[in-house]
């Protein structure tokens, strides 16, 4: 058991859903056994999906490394930020996570190790004796955030970081965009991380199962807005008919 990994994200599905486990590497990789579990029963039309993106860098003058960016409505639940640079400094961990939710900045925070709960670059200068961990852990592991990695020699520097927002999780409802400033790692830095986040799906989709995306898909979309308790969806009726329909 302390050898597995595991996946608590709900992750609801309206029709299919396939698991993939695929190998990245050059070599070979031993796989005992899998687990998946699911329980069939209905998913309502305003359950948000599960999403994730990887996206990487390699610092060349940029002044923000981007973890999500995406239109829609939703909220954001959290990532997994690798650092690593050739060069022994913990200056990389200066930089601050900018969060700009419908077009406005909702929060800027004070310093990547910060965001991920660790400061003190993960008790690596002004040595915290009492953390449990002790000083300059390989890796401090919590529920809801944590240091995977933390390393620091002559010629590198590293920190693998996660942090999930269950009770904070972020709200959107046309956009958000998730930085971190990598102004402070050196040029040819590497910047990676997993963002996850849930969102509704978009009127954009054929929703009536009819094969194609039309206005009859947004009056099903509209009609479901107007039935739940949002209570702002009068705009849905746009003909005067008295009711939400492909006209």
């Amino acid at each position: 058991a302390n050898e597995g990994f595991y996946c608590y994200w709900p992750m609801p599905f309206r029709e299919s859903v396939e698991v993939k486990l695929c190998n990245t590497t050059d070599g070979p990789i031993s796989i005992d056994s899998v687990r998946i579990e699911y329980e069939p029963g209905p998913v309502e039309r305003d359950m948000c999906y599960l999403y994730a993106v990887e996206n990487s860098l390699t610092k060349a003058g940029e002044t923000y490394h981007t973890i999500l960016s995406t239109t829609g409505r939703g909220h954001y639940v959290g990532d997994l930020l690798y650092v690593q640079q050739d060069f022994n400094s913990f200056y990389i961990l200066e930089g601050d996570d900018v969060i700009t939710v419908d077009g406005a900045i909702t929060q800027w925070g004070t310093g990547l190790e910060d965001t991920y709960n660790g400061g003190a670059y993960y008790n690596w200068v002004v040595e915290q004796p009492d953390e449990p961990e002790g000083i300059r852990p390989q890796s401090a592991t919590r529920p809801l955030n944590g240091i995977l990695y933390v390393h620091r020699e002559e010629g590198i520097a590293r920190a693998d970081q996660y942090r999930w927002r269950i009770a904070d999780c972020i709200p959107f409802s046309r956009s958000i965009e998730v930085n971190v400033e990598c102004r402070y790692g050196i040029d040819n830095s590497e910047w990676t991380s997993v963002g996850f986040w849930y969102q509704l799906p978009g009127y954009l989709e054929d929703l009536d199962g009819d094969g194609d995306v039309d206005w009859a898909d947004f009056a099903e979309f509209a009609e479901h807005w107007r039935e739940s308790d949002c209570g702002q969806c009068g705009w849905a009726e746009l003909t005067g008919d008295g009711k939400v329909d492909a006209n």
